[in-house]
């Protein structure tokens, strides 16, 4: 068996004609090695400092953004105690705070603009003075002597350069420190008047300028030390450039514009080359400060020139921009990456990353150094003349993430919902079989004979259903399939169509029980409504042969109450009268005005008006006063005697209303209940009321139960021909009526339970793959045959042409590896 594996390939590439980028090759040499700066430019001690300050014999002028050196200063004040006049010129005053504690009262201290670099000068007023520009003050604050440079002045440069110091002393200080112990004051201007510089560009914002008008940079030595931007900018222009090895991210910039650069460690000042002369200029030059930069005279400019055009030749690492691999025999540096170092081998041996082919033609036929192109390109990782190359050719696999195809699903599907159209012809069969047997015992007399019949039915179709399972439909032919539907479909009507003949005879069954029990409830209904009826009609009889003795009852009842009644009324009447006719004149006028009696109330006026006027007939005559006493009395005696016939007539009125009081109750005793009931709405009676409205309740009552009876007979005459109709209308007879499976009404309503439909199985229309060892994947709308062995190679390609998938070998061989 030819096993699908991975084939392990070696092949050598050469590399020799290979083009290499802008490199620096290394020279194998140093430029200090070579290169003897003039005598003018030393490198800068601490010592030699503090000799140039103890040698100066009358004044000495030191300008330094900081002085903080401890041995300076001191040499400083050794000088100062000599009688030698000491001008310093600081920067910051706070960061000189020592060296002014220390000096004030011995040297004249101001303070005022931030530096960069540092002056020098001694005896400036004698015939032979000596004049120092440092690159850099930290030999004025640190022990240090690393990067410090001093370039030796000229008598004019030492002239020019002392302006620009007592300009910056007199006309730019802040701040000056004359007694020690005492504080800094406003600095004074000079007596003299405004100092007139012979140059500009040492002062804060010239020095750019002056670059500015050198627009013919030739040479720069830029050292690693920072400059302001605007200046490095301009430096850079320059077309021969020595970069120190620490500004080599720089090179790229510079031989992209086509500019000559070499690399070197070469500790040097920062020189700048241009063809009107060279300049000095100091570490970390900024615009905006003071900066004791310097331009060299003409001998001075081309004797440095010189030294520089010896130092760029004799750089360590020389620009190349046209190197092959053939002749790259020292270390290098590529310009883009100048700091790592490289070495070219002869020949090295390295394992490829594992090559994946795309397809199956592609891992048996393709040239393994064109699979691999993309990948043998020269390296800086690498870098060698000719490389021998390992590699593992790997066979297509089928990708991660890809998953059984969909037509393993489908087919799955499809044999699943034949398998389960089976099943549901069994568990049909099975529920048809129970709904049969489990039919109840009240109706299986009328259900028994087709019972019979369906059971004989059931054991062949159970049979058909079995077959139907034992071929395999997803490896059986299209013909065999088409066969077996059919089987499943006959099977499936035969079923349906005995279900609904078994719910029919059950229908039917129930019906037929339904309409037996029907008819025997309607015949106990009739006869019940029947007794009923005869009771209703016993009482109807009953009530209409004693209406008249009720009536009778109610009326002596009436007449009782009645006649009670009034007696009682007589007898209050009597004690009522009996007390009003007793009052007093002021009882009866209190009484009559809470009670309404004409007569009375009339008798009461008349006796009022006489007394009026018995007293307004006395009033009226003029008596003396023996005359009036005696008027007063008979007045008096008037109408007590007019009170006395009022009272009798009281009585007498109290009598006769009595008497008519009397008659009038008479009357009432010969009253009919109806007489009562008019004589009621003019008087008012409580007991005569009651007993006329008992009497009324006890009659209606009579007529109530009368009809309420009659009424019960109605019904019961009426329910008892309702239950004699509906007997008749159910028959003497059961006819079956067979449900209409079209009345779309029923549908509507849901009367009827729509039957379920046979599977319809749609088979794919694609086979599956011929054999097991063939598996059919996708991914991403894509397909992937898998193979395991070359052996089946001629049918796996015919499979793969016809599922239109790609062959490749399995996942399972990709994680093996």
């Amino acid at each position: 068996m030819s096993t699908l594996e991975i084939q392990q390939e070696s092949f050598t590439k050469h590399y020799h004609d290979e083009l290499l980028p802008p490199i620096f090759i290394d020279q194998g040499c140093k430029a200090e090695d070579n290169l003897s700066l003039p005598v003018f430019i030393v490198a800068v001690e601490q010592q030699i400092i503090i000799n140039l300050i103890d040698n100066t014999r009358l004044t000495l002028l030191l300008s330094a953004d900081q002085l903080t050196n401890a041995d300076i200063i001191k040499a400083l004040q050794n000088s100062a105690d000599k009688g030698i006049r000491i001008y310093l010129y600081l920067g910051n005053e706070h960061k000189n705070k020592q060296a002014i504690s220390a000096l004030s009262s011995r040297c004249l201290i101001r303070t005022g603009e931030p530096q960069q670099g540092a002056l020098l000068i001694g005896d400036h007023a004698t015939f032979s003075p000596v004049g120092h520009i440092l690159n850099s003050s930290a030999v004025f604050t640190s022990n240090e002597d690393d990067d410090n440079f001093f370039i030796k002045l000229t008598a004019a440069q030492i002239q020019d350069t002392y302006r620009s110091f007592c300009h910056l002393f007199w006309d730019k200080s802040e701040k000056q420190v004359i007694k020690q112990g005492e504080q800094s004051d406003k600095a004074v201007a000079n007596p003299a008047g405004t100092i007139v510089v012979n140059h500009q560009y040492q002062l804060p914002e010239q020095l750019s300028g002056n670059f500015t008008q050198a627009s013919d940079i030739k040479f720069s030595q830029l050292n690693h030390h920072d400059l302001d931007a605007a200046l490095a900018s301009k430096l850079l222009q320059a077309t021969h450039s020595i970069l120190d090895i620490n500004k080599a991210e720089l090179a790229e910039s510079l031989v992209s514009d086509n500019k000559s650069v070499a690399l070197t460690d070469l500790n040097v000042p920062n020189i700048v080359a241009t063809h009107s002369g060279c300049w000095f200029i100091p570490n970390g030059a900024t615009n905006q400060q003071v900066n004791w930069s310097l331009k060299l005279n003409l001998q001075q400019s081309a004797e440095l020139t010189n030294s520089l055009n010896q130092a760029f030749d004799a750089a360590q690492w020389q620009l190349d921009k046209s190197r092959s691999v053939e002749n790259l025999d020292s270390l290098f540096m590529f310009v883009d990456e100048a700091n790592n170092v490289y070495q070219c081998e002869q020949s090295v041996e390295l394992e490829l990353a594992p090559v994946y082919t795309d397809n199956m033609d592609s891992f048996l036929y393709d040239n393994i150094e064109e699979l691999t192109s993309s990948h043998t390109d020269l390296t800086r990782e690498y870098l060698a003349k000719s490389i021998h190359y390992n590699v593992q050719r790997h066979p297509p696999y089928c990708p991660q993430g890809a998953i059984k195809a969909q037509l393993y699903t489908s087919w799955n599907s499809a044999n699943n919902n034949w398998l389960t159209a089976l099943a549901d012809l069994e568990v049909k069969l099975n529920r048809l079989d129970t709904k049969r047997t489990s039919v109840s015992q009240s109706i299986s007399s009328f259900f028994s004979s087709f019972s019979l019949g369906q059971q004989h039915k059931h054991r062949k179709l159970k049979k058909s259903i079995t077959a139907l399972l034992q071929p395999d439909m997803i490896t059986a032919t299209p013909a065999e399939r088409a066969e077996q539907q059919n089987n499943y479909l006959d099977c499936f009507k035969q079923l349906s169509h005995d279900d609904d003949a078994t719910d029919q005879a059950i229908d039917k069954a129930k019906l037929e029980k339904q309409w037996h029990d029907k008819k025997e409830q309607l015949t106990k209904s009739l006869q019940h409504k029947e007794d009923i009826y005869s009771q209703e009609k016993h009482s109807v009889n009953t009530l209409k042969k004693s209406e008249e003795d009720r009536y009778t009852q109610a009326y002596n009842e009436f007449v009782a109450s009645r006649d009670k009644a009034l007696a009682t009324l007589t007898q209050q009447l009597a004690q009522d009268n009996e007390k009003i006719a007793e009052m007093s004149l002021q009882q009866a006028t209190q009484w009559l005005n809470k009670n309404s009696n004409p007569k009375l109330a009339e008798l009461l006026t008349l006796h009022s008006m006489r007394v009026k006027e018995i007293k307004s007939s006395h009033n009226s005559k003029k008596v003396s006063k023996e005359a009036k006493e005696s008027e007063n009395e008979q007045r008096q005696q008037q109408i007590l005697a007019n009170e006395e016939l009022f009272m009798a007539s009281w009585k007498i009125q109290c009598e006769q209303t009595f008497n008519n009081q009397q008659q009038e109750i008479t009357k009432i005793y010969s009253m009919v209940p109806a007489a009562l009931g008019v004589w009621l709405t003019k008087n008012t009676n409580k007991s005569l009321k009651k007993a006329l409205e008992t009497h009324t309740q006890l009659r209606n009552k009579v007529t109530r139960d009368l009809d309420s009876a009659q009424k019960k007979l109605d019904n019961a005459l009426n329910d008892k021909n309702i239950a004699l109709d509906s007997l008749d209308k159910h028959g003497s007879a059961f006819s079956y009526r067979k449900t209409n499976e079209s009345d779309e009404l029923s549908k509507q309503l849901g009367n009827k339970e729509s039957k379920s439909q046979a599977k319809n199985i749609n088979w794919p229309n694609e086979a599956l793959p011929i054999c097991q060892d063939l598996e059919l994947f996708e991914v991403n709308n894509q397909r992937y045959l898998t193979l395991s062995s070359l052996d089946l190679l001629e049918q796996a390609q015919q499979e793969a042409q016809r599922l239109n998938a790609k062959l490749c070998a399995p996942q399972q061989a990709r994680e093996d590896t």
